[in-house]
Order: structure tokens, then sequence, then C-alpha cells
């Protein structure tokens, strides 16, 4: 029962009498008022008056679906939301579904990935109760050589998301000029805050001779933690280290949702940068700055001018020669370091 009160308490707008959920649940007063009282031990807050009924004011920070269902102001990504205790990989899990034909929009969401990967082989570790890992369906109309313009989108939705938060926490939406130029994208899947990564991101495909069948993005976020690996420390964050701030986690997975959706919607008319590529590159991190451009077979180094209407980030070399680099190829760093 504790699940039908949740689900008519989140679709209610305002209040609903305790007579009206009795009638809809068959059950008497002191029953709802047992369980109401059960939810609020767990977290969520819930306001009751005389004459008007109950009325869900803010939920618990809990991976749960009634949670991030609450938080969600999203048009279609979120609809079919599965909550996981703990998984090898959102992204491997998603998988299994990606064929299923409303599986669009469909959000995975944990905070105890025990076999999270990263782009290029690497692992990515997440702290339960602390850190979030989600992974996104989208079954797009692309050719498979646009869908990595989807990473992209993914970083942009992440960043905004995560300035906004913040932004929204601090009760003073002008610090978002502030947190936009110390919360940046590293070309092209990471975010960094004050040059520290504080989020990766992987896009993963299936697709064969028809098109595209499937399209998953995963996102890890350090969120809330405060133990970075002393190996790690030099390119390593959290929000909390940064800004202090503990982060409401279903608030800040709704607004990168609520981003990545406007974002994919701009994106999938023109299905290249040509309406994104300024905001994109205000965003960048190493924008104008000497990079290392590191290949299996050749490495070299130049000043990022930015990234293309393909998604392909821009690079001047030392003679003026500018050749753009696909995102599959390499992985760029600063000439001094990490960024």
């Amino acid at each position: 029962m504790k699940d039908k009160i949740l689900n008519i308490l989140i679709q209610a707008d305002g209040y609903i009498s305790g007579q009206r959920l009795c009638e809809m649940l068959g059950v008497s007063r002191t029953a709802i008022w047992k369980v109401i009282n059960k939810l609020k031990e767990e977290g969520y807050v819930i306001k009751a008056i005389s004459n008007k009924g109950y009325c869900l004011m803010q939920v618990p920070d809990k991976i749960e679906e009634y949670v991030y269902k609450y938080e969600m102001k999203t048009k279609w990504i979120g609809k079919q939301i599965i909550c996981l205790d703990e998984v090898n990989s959102t992204n491997t899990f998603a998988k299994k579904i990606g064929d299923k034909e409303d599986a669009h929009g469909c959000l995975i969401i944990t905070d105890n990935q025990i076999a999270g990967r990263g782009r290029r082989g690497r692992s990515w570790s997440i702290q339960k109760g602390e850190d979030i890992a989600c992974s996104l369906v989208l079954k797009p109309q692309l050719e498979a050589k646009e869908a990595s313009m989807l990473t992209l989108i993914a970083a942009m939705a992440v960043q905004k998301g995560i300035s906004y938060t913040l932004s929204e926490c601090q009760k003073d939406i002008e610090s978002l000029d502030i947190l936009n130029k110390n919360i940046q994208i590293k070309w092209p899947n990471d975010i960094v805050y004050n040059k520290k990564k504080v989020c990766g991101i992987l896009t993963e495909m299936n697709a064969d001779m028809d098109g595209i069948s499937y399209v998953i993005i995963g996102i890890g976020i350090n969120v809330n933690k405060i133990g970075i690996p002393e190996e790690l420390k030099h390119m390593a964050t959290s929000i909390k280290i940064e800004s202090g701030i503990t982060i409401h986690r279903a608030k800040l997975v709704s607004y990168i949702m609520e981003q990545f959706e406007h974002l994919y919607d701009v994106f999938m008319e023109t299905k290249d940068f040509s309406r994104l590529k300024k905001d994109y590159e205000s965003y960048l991190v190493n924008y104008a700055n000497e990079v290392v451009v590191l290949h299996p077979k050749e490495s070299f180094s130049g000043i990022c001018r930015g990234i293309s209407e393909k998604g392909d980030l821009i690079i001047e070399d030392e003679k003026g020669n500018i050749k753009e680099v696909f995102s599959g190829e390499v992985s760029v760093r600063g000439i001094y370091g990490y960024v």
C-alpha cells in the first residue's frame, strides 16, 4: 500500500483527502494514517491539514522510483525509471532493454555500481549513498556517425544541471555566471569542477545495416563524496568537495535530464551542432589553450579552437594548420596535465 499511496500523492495536484485515499484503496483512515507516518519516518515530508488532506512536499535523497518520479519534470525522459540497489554497470543493464519498442527515454539509476566502465576501458567507481550513476536509453533516428555527438549533448546537460542545482541551493541565480566558469566540459566526455574531474560520460551504441537500434548514455557523477583516493586527488573531485554543499541527487538528475531533453530536441532538428556550437564552446575548459592530442599512432600539440558542427575538436597546430579530431580516436590533455 505504501507504493500506491506514494504514487497517488505524486500525481495529486496539491492536497488529497484522507477520505478520498480510503475510497481509492479500500482501506480505513487508520490504515492510511499508519502508512503516512511510516513514510514520514523514511524521510518523506508530507503535510497534513484538516479538511484538506495530505500533500507530498519533499522526498528523501534515496534511490527509489517514487523519489525520482516526484522530482522529474521532463516530457518524455524518465517516463520509465528503474532504480537498482546494486548493479555491475547501469550501461550493461540498459542494454538488456534497449531493443524494446518503448525503451526510448528509459532511465536506469543506482548509487552502487560495482563494475562501472569509463571511456577507453577505464573503470569508474561511485560511493554508495553519496554518488550517482545513471544510464539513459535512446532510440534516435540517426546515422551511426552522428550518434557520437550525443556524448557532447550529455556533457552540456550535466554542466548545466550541476550549475543550476548549485545556484538554486545558494538561492542566488546570479551565481550561475561564476559557476559556469568553474564547472566546465573537457572534450568530449568529462565534466570538470575547478579543473578536476567530477563526472564521466560513456556513450555506447547498438547498430546494424538497417540503422541504430539504441544508444545508451551512461553518466557517473561524484556528488557528495568527501574521500578521494590520494593518487587521484590531483585530477578528481566531487561537487561537495568543491562547493561545500550537500546535493539532493534526485534533484540533480532531474535538472540534468530536463537540460538533456531540451538540447536533444534542438540537436535532432539539424542532427549536428550548428545551433549548439557556441553554447558548448562557452563551457569548453581548453578553449583557446594549448593541448596535447594523444593518439595511438601519432600525438601532437596545438591550440584548441573549439568544435566543428560535427562535434569534432578543432586544433590549430604550430604551423597554423587546422585539424579536426574525432572523439573516438584520441584523448586530449592540457599541456601541463589533466586539463
